[in-house]
């Protein structure tokens, strides 16, 4: 598994993209990496872009170790949302959701346009449009 990500840190906002089959294991090293990063503590909003994951139907089967890796190592609260595209995913996402919302601020949606709502605090939709196209330019890879 690949990760594409951004820090945006005017808007206080971490993009992430998931590319090929979605690992736990891969996911858990990758946010060991960021969570050093002295970008990371000005975070309060992370968008997880899940449109060119697949295998996320076998995620499920760890989704409690998501969970409590959520929970116990990366513990910041802020508000994530989810941006799926397909059944497995929104799955993933919707099992996700419900265990980890009593505790912490998280969405899914299927598009861009929803996901600015959910945020709520953007300029203009195509500025929010803007920095998840730029994983496409300009990326860090994991």
């Amino acid at each position: 598994m690949e990760i594409e990500y951004k820090f945006f840190p005017e808007e206080k906002l971490f993009v992430y993209r998931a590319l090929e089959s979605f690992s736990v294991k891969e996911w858990k090293s990758f946010y060991k990496t960021i969570l050093v990063r002295k970008e990371w503590q000005s975070v309060k909003n992370v968008l997880v872009d899940l449109r060119q994951s697949y295998d996320l139907i076998n995620v499920i089967d760890e989704i409690e170790e998501v969970v409590r890796f959520r929970k116990e190592i990366i513990q910041k609260n802020y508000r994530t949302v989810f941006l799926v595209d397909d059944p497995e995913a929104t799955v993933f996402s919707d099992i996700y959701v419900g265990e980890i919302s009593n505790d912490f601020v998280c969405y899914y949606c299927s598009t861009v346009e929803h996901a600015y709502k959910l945020f709520g605090f953007f300029k203009s939709e195509p500025e929010f449009e803007g920095m998840i196209k730029i994983l496409d330019e300009f990326l860090y890879l994991e």
